[in-house]
């Protein structure tokens, strides 16, 4: 019968892109202050694969964020062959470094498939240095593309998203097609290519001639993190063809019982969203003893 639900109706999808200001809801924002950003590639790359393959399966994802709205470029400068790196709690050092950890300095849990830690400056929120770990302590990784793999791309191309200064979206997508920036890495590998939402965040951050908002929805949410993990602050408002002044708006849930929903956040109150293999419903908890549910 869940299940059945589930396909009833889905929530009404908005823009959900999402960045971080270094004030929360002031200051500014965390992004590049360049259209060119270098990386280096840990010569090993992940020991579960050939290490010419897995190489270029990064190369092949950085490729996989390139839009006509904007103007950045990710340049591969080559190897380094350091594993201390910003996202692993070492101090930075001037590059931008990915590599897999294969061993005990791993320690986020296996639950996290990757981490980027960008280093930036307040109030600017110039990015000044960037690296991405990867969890090859836990993990066996694959480029196979299957359903339910640890695949490189479908984790890579969302970390990248960080890396340039992209949060995660909590809420309001279709659950059937996430985008890459959703909170956890799609099991059907539909986080390996950037979809429209996440291109439009890229092209916020770096938008080349001509680029505009026409409504609030072209422009993003903002992200906070507090002790409950991370949270919808507000967002940026349109105004005269840019983002900017502070909304303390975030849209409400629209989805009822038994609908889809990507999180609890699309979900009427007092409903909650209860995941399912993939997306889940809104439902509540129902009292036998005193009957509360339809």
């Amino acid at each position: 019968m869940l299940i059945a639900l589930s396909l009833l109706a889905l929530p009404t999808v908005a823009s959900a892109y999402s960045i971080t200001l270094t004030g929360d809801t002031s200051g500014g924002i965390v992004r590049w202050g360049t259209s060119n950003v270098s990386y280096h590639l840990h010569p090993d790359c992940s020991v579960d694969l050939p290490t010419s393959s897995c190489l270029q399966e990064v190369r092949d994802s950085f490729d996989q964020w390139s839009a006509s709205c904007a103007n950045i470029q990710f340049i591969d400068q080559g190897f380094s062959n350091t594993k201390q790196l910003t996202a692993t709690g070492y101090s930075g050092n001037g590059k931008n470094e990915l590599a897999w950890i294969e061993d005990g300095q791993w320690v986020y849990g296996s639950y996290v498939l990757g981490l980027t830690a960008p280093y930036f400056s307040v109030p600017s929120g110039e990015i000044s240095e960037a690296d991405i770990a990867f969890n090859g302590y836990q993990h066996t990784w694959s480029m196979s593309g299957e359903n339910y793999s640890t695949d490189v791309m479908n984790v890579a191309v969302h970390e990248i998203g960080h890396f340039f200064g992209l949060q995660h979206v909590l809420a309001y997508y279709d659950p059937e097609d996430p985008p890459t920036m959703a909170t956890t890495a799609d099991n059907f590998m539909k986080s390996r290519t950037p979809e429209q939402d996440d291109l439009d965040g890229l092209c916020f951050l770096y938008p080349a001639p001509g680029w505009s908002c026409q409504t609030n929805e072209d422009c993003p949410t903002l992200i906070g993190d507090g002790p409950q993990g991370e949270y919808y602050l507000g967002q940026l408002a349109c105004s005269g063809g840019q983002c900017g002044g502070f909304s303390n708006e975030v849209p409400e849930g629209t989805a009822g019982l038994g609908e889809a929903c990507s999180g609890d956040l699309d979900c009427i109150d007092p409903y909650f969203c209860q995941p399912l293999n993939t997306g889940g419903i809104c439902t509540l908890e129902c009292q036998t003893a005193s009957p509360n549910c339809p």
